[in-house]
């Protein structure tokens, strides 16, 4: 979920209604990069 809320509860319900990961905007491009890889499983490569 990519979005501009930063409040924690708001991060929380989301995470209980099912979301994966959450990116606030606005985006850091490297931590962004890093997650993508993370959800591919790049990262163990």
């Amino acid at each position: 979920m990519v979005t501009v809320e930063k409040d924690d509860q708001k991060v929380q319900e989301a995470i209980q209604a099912g979301v994966r990961d959450y990116i606030v905007k606005p985006l850091n491009v490297e931590k962004f990069k890093q997650k993508i890889h993370e959800m591919l499983g790049l990262d163990r490569v």
